[in-house]
């Protein structure tokens, strides 16, 4: 049980030392690549260079902010209705489909 938390302690030890000299070259060939960029100029007796550009004129239009899309949609409940009283149904008074009401009446029995 030592010897693994040790190993481990080792483990991390190594790892954080090569993150750390890793860090550090890296900021160190980052400000050298830097100062070489820098060093780098165009004489200033050279004339400037001339681009060739292509220019075009755009005008802001009205955007139509719609999307039509085609699909059918499913209830995300479903409910059964069961009678607790006996009885035959007499007369629908709904339609399959159509949105209720709280209270509303639904079918009448015999």
């Amino acid at each position: 049980m030592l010897k693994s938390k040790s190993s481990s302690l080792i483990i991390a030890l190594v790892l954080s030392v090569i993150a750390v000299v890793w860090i550090i070259t890296g900021t160190i060939s980052g400000s050298e690549s830097q100062a070489s960029t820098n060093s780098i100029e165009t004489p200033s007796n050279k004339a400037p260079l001339i681009f060739k550009v292509q220019v075009q004129d755009f005008r802001a239009k009205p955007v139509d902010n719609l999307v039509e899309l085609q699909g059918q949609i499913e209830a995300y409940r479903r409910i059964e209705i069961r009678s607790e009283v006996q009885g035959k149904v007499s007369k629908k008074l709904v339609l399959k489909g159509q949105n209720l009401t709280q209270g509303q009446i639904v079918i009448q029995l015999e």
